[in-house]
């Protein structure tokens, strides 16, 4: 981890800053205009502010992941942020998917040319039934598992989707093979450097 982000003002953000600068990590405070002057603003290494007065404005999960993205923010600490029903986060999740490959998608349809309705619905389709539901899903198990969960599909979701590919009849080339190994292989670098408190 290089960079953090945190959602919070006060003592606790204070000592959140000072261990990440004694682990030589990057901190971001976020501050409202009514917090300009506080000692978390200064800190941190950077700060960013926000809109809004007040502890709401740290409530505003928008302009705090906006922040983040902005500075390349690795992780997020933050304790006031609300819990969100698994409907809304697997709504979240879809609509950043989206938008990352919106651009991507756009070119592509533009180098294929004109679509089939067809095409367009298959597409609408699983986007709003089974995608929804499965991410819907998967919120409902990770809030309800936890953090482990998560780790362990990491490793899952790469494995079953290349044994359903098998089973029903795509060919496996090597190229697949080398993809499931480099996921793999950086998900399990991601778990040891998370679990070695040296780094």
């Amino acid at each position: 981890m290089k960079s953090i982000l945190i959602a919070n003002r006060g003592e606790i953000a204070i000592r959140i800053a000072q261990a990440a600068a004694e682990l030589g990590i990057e901190s971001v405070a976020i501050y409202p205009e009514d917090d300009a002057n506080c000692l978390h603003v200064e800190r941190a290494d950077r700060a960013v502010a926000l809109a809004g007065k007040g502890a709401k404005a740290y409530l505003d999960i928008a302009g705090v992941v906006a922040a983040a993205v902005c500075y390349g923010i690795n992780a997020i600490l933050a304790r006031l942020i609300p819990p969100t029903p698994p409907s809304v986060s697997g709504a979240g999740m879809l609509i950043c998917g989206a938008l990352f490959a919106l651009p991507v998608g756009l070119f592509e349809l533009a180098q294929a040319g004109p679509v089939a309705p067809a095409a367009w619905l298959a597409v609408i389709w699983l986007a709003a039934g089974p995608t929804a539901l499965a991410s819907v899903v998967l919120m409902q198990v990770a809030g309800t598992a936890g953090p482990n969960f998560l780790a362990i599909a990491n490793y899952l979701t790469p494995i079953a989707a290349m044994i359903t590919g098998m089973l029903i009849g795509e060919t496996i080339g090597w190229h697949a093979v080398l993809a499931l190994a480099v996921i793999l292989t950086g998900v399990w670098l991601a778990r040891k450097r998370a679990a070695d408190p040296a780094r």
